[in-house]
C-alpha cells in the first residue's frame, strides 16, 4: 500500500507541476498579447499579422508536422511545431522516468502516456478559442454591416471590426485584413480564416456568405444581419439548455468522482482492505470492468447533457 500513495503522490506532483507551468506560459502570452493589442488600439488601427506568426512545420516532421501546426493554429499558439513537439517528448520522458522509479520497468509504458498531455491541452484551448470566437461574432457582424452602411469597402469594414472587438477574434480578423492589404486574394485570406477555425461553423458561414455574394451579388449587410441574429439566438438557446441540463451534469461528476473518494478513504482508514483488488487476477479483472463500466458511464451521461443548438 505504501507504494501505491506514493505513486499517488507522484502523479499529483507531476500533474501540478504540469499545470502550473502551462498556467505561466499562456499567463506570459497573454500578457504579450494584450500590450500589442494596446498599443494598436493607441496607434488608431488592427494588430498587425505578426501577432499570429505564421511557422511551417519541417520538411523532416512530415503529416506529424502538418497534424501540430494544425493544432497550434487552432489554439491560437506562437511558435513552432517543433516546440509542441519537444514539449510532448519531454512530458512522455519525464513521465517515462517518474513512474519507472515508483512502479519498475512495468510502469515506464504507462509514464509515456503523459506524452499525451500538451496535445490535450492544447485542444481543450482550440476549444475554448472556438467558443470565445462564436459570441464575440455578432458584435463583430453588427460592426461590419454599420461600416459597410457608410460606404467602406469589406476589407476596411472587416479592419474596424478587427480593432473594436478583443481577441481572440480580433487577431483572426485583423490577419484577415493584412493579408489583402498585402496583396492575397480575398478568397485565399478567408480559406486560411477558415483552416485556422476548423471547429468553428459559424466561421464557416461567415465565410460563404461573403464568397457567394461575390460570386452572385446581392444585398450582403442584409444576409450579414440574419447571420447575426441566428447566431446571436443560438447563442441564447445553447445557454437555456446548459441551464436545464446543470442537474445531469452534476450527478455524473458525483457519480463520476464518488467512487476514487470511497477508494480513498478506505485507502486511507484500512490499507489492506482493497489490496485484493491489485494482488489478485479475480481482483484486477474485477477492477477494469469497473473503471470500464464507469467511463461508459460518464460518456453516457455527457451524452445526454448535450442538445444540439
Amino acid at each position: 500500500m505504501p507504494q501505491l500513495l506514493t505513486l499517488l503522490f507522484a502523479l499529483v506532483l507531476f500533474v501540478a507541476l504540469l499545470v502550473a507551468g502551462t498556467f505561466v506560459y499562456w499567463g506570459i502570452q497573454t500578457r504579450a498579447l494584450a500590450a500589442r493589442l494596446e498599443l494598436a488600439h493607441r496607434l488608431g488601427r488592427a494588430p498587425a499579422m505578426q501577432t499570429r506568426p505564421h511557422q511551417s512545420a519541417p520538411e523532416w516532421m512530415g503529416g506529424l508536422g502538418e497534424m501540430l501546426q494544425r493544432l497550434q493554429l487552432r489554439a491560437g499558439e506562437d511558435g513552432a511545431p517543433q516546440a509542441l513537439l519537444a514539449r510532448i517528448v519531454l512530458s512522455s520522458l519525464g513521465g517515462a522516468l517518474l513512474i519507472g522509479l515508483v512502479l519498475g520497468l512495468r510502469g515506464v509504458g504507462l509514464g509515456l502516456l503523459f506524452g499525451l498531455i500538451p496535445p490535450l491541452l492544447l485542444l481543450r484551448e482550440a476549444r475554448a478559442r472556438a467558443a470565445a470566437i462564436t459570441i464575440q461574432l455578432p458584435d463583430a457582424l453588427d460592426l461590419i454591416c454599420r461600416a459597410l452602411r457608410a460606404g467602406h469597402a469589406l476589407n476596411d469594414a472587416v479592419r474596424q471590426a478587427a480593432v473594436e472587438v478583443p481577441a481572440p477574434l480580433s487577431e483572426e480578423l485583423s490577419t484577415v485584413s493584412e493579408q489583402h492589404r498585402m496583396g492575397l486574394e480575398l478568397r485565399d485570406c478567408l480559406h486560411e480564416l477558415v483552416a485556422r477555425s476548423e471547429d468553428n461553423f459559424d466561421i464557416r458561414l461567415f465565410v460563404s456568405v461573403v464568397l457567394l455574394h461575390r460570386e452572385t451579388g446581392g444585398n450582403l449587410i442584409e444576409v450579414l444581419s440574419h447571420l447575426s441574429e441566428t447566431i446571436r439566438e443560438r447563442l441564447i438557446f445553447g445557454e437555456k439548455v446548459h441551464a436545464l441540463t446543470a442537474e445531469v451534469r452534476v450527478s455524473a461528476i458525483i457519480l463520476g468522482t464518488l467512487p476514487f473518494f470511497v477508494t480513498g478513504i478506505l485507502a486511507i482508514m484500512r490499507p489492506g482492505y482493497l489490496l485484493p483488488l491489485i494482488t489478485t487476477d479475480t481482483g484486477r479483472a474485477m477492477l477494469a470492468v469497473a473503471m470500464g463500466s464507469l467511463f461508459v458511464g460518464a460518456v453516457v451521461m455527457r451524452q445526454l447533457s448535450q442538445v444540439e443548438a
